[in-house]
């Protein structure tokens, strides 16, 4: 249990109080040796990395090449692949790594320097963090929760014969109930939090964040040229409480079209990871963000305390540099200034891999495919979609040779430079 005491108090009589209330409350039972007797979670886990992280390892969609050049975890929680027999179908197993007890390890690389100099007196001196290891954990009570959460060795099967997809490829899971009206279709990929504590760490935050904007555009205008989805969404969020960042497409559309607005996602998506963005809209979301952080920072005196807390508690959770909307904007802009396309592209191949560049005997693969389909079409007539048929629409989009983006420019006004300064000219006030 973690405490969060945040306003205008003082830090010492605020401790004090607390060891008072909450001092004599002793555990029922001793939640650690429960958790190491049940066995179903591993001695080296996730809350190695951050107590606000659950006890559980993952599968990760990228490489371990990517994971340690980026220092994110440690050495324990990367699990080398090995392909068993890949020629003949079969799937891959996590090599056996026999895990010890303890804390994370250190990095040894040179800590870089901080974004910023630590918050003003007037947000760390009211903010005490308490964390109690005399409170009860919650502890599951059923076995079953171990398979998915514990990352034991996948078993080796055969292919099914409907399948076409490698069968390294995650199964697709389709669940369908009468009172559905449309369908949904939902790829997940899990990537390991980065907390953004330099100024290298705060360029490529703010380079998802243009990949992504870019992304949800592109989709917008194939939206007006051709109406396939009543929602789509392609984002990447942090979830301390799951303990990795998810990367995530959702889209929703009608039975008629679910193929065509699968593939048209799937496609746009490895076109992003391929060819990355073009100069006009790095240019672009370059303007939006910074302009996006000027307006934050201009109005940061009207936010509530409830948004600020929130704020101050996912940063933590994450391990994120807590930063006045001041100063974020003034990081914000720095680091714009060096973002060359290059990199760019870089992230935006990263976030993309696990469709782009798939590789799964790396581990650069989704996790996850799921649909959810109505029973019952708008006219009545019985509706049903299977996993090899949402399998076989994501292996087209998959094989689909591909295009560079044409890169349009957007003119700063419709009209001419000279047309514009005769009519100031004209009606100048």
């Amino acid at each position: 249990v973690i405490l969060f005491v945040v306003g205008d108090v003082d830090v010492s009589t605020t401790v004090e109080t607390i060891k008072q209330k909450f001092g004599p409350l002793v555990p029922r039972i001793d939640a650690a040796k429960l958790l190491k007797e049940s066995g179903e979670f591993p001695e080296v886990s996730m809350r190695s990395v951050s107590r606000h992280f659950p006890p559980v390892t993952h599968r990760w969609s990228c490489s371990d090449e990517d994971i340690k050049m980026n220092d994110l975890l440690p050495a324990a929680l990367i699990k080398p692949v090995e392909v068993v027999n890949f020629e003949k179908g079969l799937v891959a197993a996590p090599v056996s790594t026999s895990f010890t007890a303890g804390p994370a390890p250190v990095s040894n690389k040179d800590t870089p320097a901080p974004i910023v100099t630590p918050s003003p007196p007037s947000v760390t001196s009211a903010t005490t963090q308490l964390s109690t290891t005399e409170a009860v954990e919650e502890v599951p009570t059923t076995a079953a929760l171990s398979a998915p959460l514990v990352a034991s060795e996948l078993s080796v099967v055969e292919p099914t014969l409907d399948r076409k997809l490698s069968p390294l490829f995650p199964s697709s899971k389709v669940f369908a109930h009468e009172l559905l009206q449309s369908f949904s279709f939902h790829l997940f990929a899990k990537r390991p939090i980065e907390p953004v504590v330099t100024e290298s760490s705060l360029k490529r935050e703010l380079m998802r964040r243009m990949t992504l904007s870019a992304l949800q555009i592109r989709l917008n205008v194939q939206q007006r040229n051709q109406p396939l989805f009543t929602f789509i969404d392609f984002n990447q969020l942090n979830w301390p409480r799951e303990g990795c960042a998810v990367c995530s497409l959702d889209l929703t559309t009608d039975i008629q079209s679910w193929r065509r607005a699968v593939i048209l996602a799937v496609r746009e998506i490895r076109r992003l990871g391929l060819f990355g963005l073009t100069d006009s809209e790095i240019s672009r979301y370059k303007q939006a963000i910074l302009a996006e952080a000027a307006q934050n920072a201009a109005q940061s005196e009207q936010r509530n305390n409830e948004e600020v807390l929130n704020e101050l508690m996912d940063s933590e959770a994450c391990g994120h540099t807590f930063m006045q909307a001041q100063d974020r904007y003034l990081a914000a802009e720095k680091a714009l200034t060096s973002i060359t396309r290059d990199d760019v592209q870089a992230i935006a191949r990263e976030l993309c891999e696990h469709l782009s560049h798939m590789q799964p005997e790396k581990g650069v693969k989704p996790v996850a495919l799921i649909a959810c389909a109505p029973l019952i079409d708008r006219n009545g007539t019985n509706f049903s979609v299977s996993e090899a048929e949402i399998a076989s629409a994501v292996e087209e989009a998959m094989q689909e040779p591909l295009e560079p983006l044409e890169d349009s420019i957007v003119p700063s006004t419709l009209i001419p430079k000279d047309l514009l300064q005769e009519k100031v000219k004209i009606t100048r006030p």
